[in-house]
């Protein structure tokens, strides 16, 4: 089946002729849908564009689900930026070439289409449907971050050293030198302005660290970036997580790949931990480390140091809340009750207590 549908900029404009057209292309089979529904999600956290659920109805092969989940980024002309729109290439670049054979959990990927002359995108993909949604402001405790730290370590695993980071692509590369110089000049510049607001919610001890990152954070950045690189989720946040118990226990899903980078696994482990374990499990997190650590070894074939993976979380977790600190726009923000930027502000005070408890910055 074909057809000269264009690509759809909004959710309303997706039609059963469209949808089966490219199902068909992807599958290399004929599909006659004959009719959808398409339903918008709303409330996404960090949401830029449009997401929804499309319920399928007609002649479709076994392959395919009842559902899907759908993403077009239709972001206003004003913010249209590379970085925004490299997302969509980002996320198409991983399904493309890591989705298939990553030894983690991750959505099935059913089509994508980016035109980089008009911006027209679209992505679709597993529904997740009878899947949890984690959440940032919520939080996670030690039982369901475990299954999540298992599967940070398979992804890592399976991707160390993986000679697609080699070629001319489209993921952004964390342990780049230049990538540490634009974000010490950016931590340079935000820490200041924020340190008043900030000194609200850290305690002395976290607030002396931060000062002392000053002049410190490219040096700090670049000295974890000698492991051997693996695929970063990037965006590694309960938020872009979903879990559901099975018979043989807790599963998890990683999912909303638009940051994938590769670097230093020790980046998504932080970032997930930290910004999402309960301060109540803190007590937990060097065996959610071991956790990690186990995982990705039985994956590489390798015998992947607990020892050093901790050090390393250790001296990950201050350059983390640097990095927080120097993509905040406004200190404001922080305390306005918009529920992202409570997303944002929970993520920071959680990662200062944690800094708090690993007795950091206090010399």
């Amino acid at each position: 089946m074909s057809t000269t549908t264009p690509t759809p900029k909004h959710l309303d404009e997706i039609s059963a002729e469209w949808l089966s057209s490219v199902l068909a292309s992807s599958v290399n089979q004929d599909i006659d849908l004959s009719s959808i529904r398409v339903r918008a999600i709303t409330g996404s956290s960090g949401q830029d564009g449009e997401y929804g659920i499309i319920s399928l109805e007609g002649d479709k092969p076994g392959s395919l689900p009842d559902e899907m989940f759908v993403k077009i980024m239709n972001l206003p002309p004003e913010r249209r930026t590379p970085a925004f729109l490299g997302q969509t290439i980002r996320e198409l670049t991983f399904f493309r070439e890591f989705g298939h054979r990553v030894a983690a959990r991750v959505p099935a990927f059913y089509y994508g289409h980016y035109d980089p002359e008009t911006h027209d995108n679209v992505v679709l993909t597993e529904s997740l449907a009878g899947w949890q949604i984690g959440e940032t402001r919520a939080g996670i405790g030690v039982e369901g971050a475990r299954p999540i730290a298992r599967e940070l370590g398979r992804l890592h695993g399976s991707t160390e050293g993986d000679p697609f980071f080699e070629t001319d692509h489209q993921l952004l590369l964390m342990h780049e030198p230049e990538i540490a110089q634009l974000m010490s000049k950016g931590y340079g510049d935000a820490w200041p302005k924020h340190r008043d607001a900030l000194s609200e919610v850290f305690t002395p001890a976290v607030v002396a660290l931060c000062d002392s990152l000053i002049g410190e954070f490219q040096q700090a950045q670049e000295a974890l970036s000698i492991d051997p690189a693996v695929l970063l989720h990037g965006d590694s946040r309960i938020d872009n997580v979903a879990t559901r118990e099975t018979a043989d226990g807790a599963e998890a899903v990683l999912f909303d790949w638009g940051l994938a980078a590769a670097g230093n696994g020790i980046w998504d482990l932080v970032q997930m931990l930290g910004t999402g374990l309960l301060e109540g499990d803190h007590e937990h997190l060097r065996c959610l480390v071991e956790t990690y650590v186990e995982a990705r070894s039985q994956v590489s074939g390798r015998a992947v140091s607990a020892d050093e993976t901790w050090r390393m979380f250790r001296s990950a977790l201050p350059v983390l809340i640097g990095i927080r600190v120097t993509t905040l726009r406004h200190t404001a923000d922080l305390f306005s009750g918009d529920p992202i930027d409570e997303m944002r502000l929970t993520a920071l005070v959680r990662l200062g207590k944690l800094a708090e408890r690993l007795g950091l910055g206090r010399g």
